[in-house]
């Protein structure tokens, strides 16, 4: 997948392969060649989020779902041995390697983008005023995330689950850290 300015986040979801040295049911951070384990449950500040449209073939992302090239992503995304994706981003912050990454939420992980931008990710006033919201303004709050097991028939597969962390952290990144990674995240341009 193209590269943003930020190392990506990934989960291993499969319950046979590894993925990219990665073992089944493990978060990990992706490198150039390889991936850093971080372990089954991860502790997250959520700061952002943007929609992102991936063509894999033509090593293409983009960030305006209005875009040409994002409609014709979202035309192939669903063909077979398709190498287009679209979903939610986000913008975390992860307490045990102290960095801010991307989180790309394509289609697998399309129920945790929605648990994301429901419920954890910061709403400002404005947006909620703009887009006629029911709830309150947050700030970023610590959620943990864990992998669980899951198994249909004779299918077995790791899911990401979503919760409040249960953990009183207090270590996070300044205010003005996150105004600037924020601000870097919402305004990067397409990887055309």
């Amino acid at each position: 997948m193209p590269d943003s300015h930020y190392a990506q986040l990934t989960f291993n979801f499969d319950g046979f392969s590894s993925h990219r040295g990665l073992l089944p049911g493990l978060f990990g951070i992706l490198t150039e060649g390889d991936s850093i384990e971080l372990g089954a449950d991860i502790d997250l500040l959520v700061l952002a989020r943007r929609t992102k449209a991936v063509d894999t073939a033509i090593n293409l992302t983009t960030y305006d779902i209005e875009s040409a090239e994002s409609q014709r992503i979202i035309k192939r995304r669903h063909t077979e041995d398709t190498t287009c994706f679209t979903g939610m981003s986000f913008l975390v912050y992860e307490h045990s390697s102290d960095e801010f990454l991307e989180w790309f939420c394509g289609p697998k992980l399309s129920k945790t983008a929605i648990r994301f931008r429901c419920g954890y990710t910061p709403i400002s006033k404005a947006e909620v005023l703009r887009l006629g919201l029911s709830c309150a303004p947050r700030d970023a709050q610590w959620i943990t995330v864990r992998s669980r097991p899951t198994q249909e028939r004779d299918f077995f597969w790791y899911t990401p689950h979503v919760e409040l962390c249960g953990v009183h952290l207090t270590a996070r990144p300044s205010a003005d850290e996150i105004t600037r990674e924020v601000e870097r995240f919402t305004s990067e341009k397409d990887h055309i």
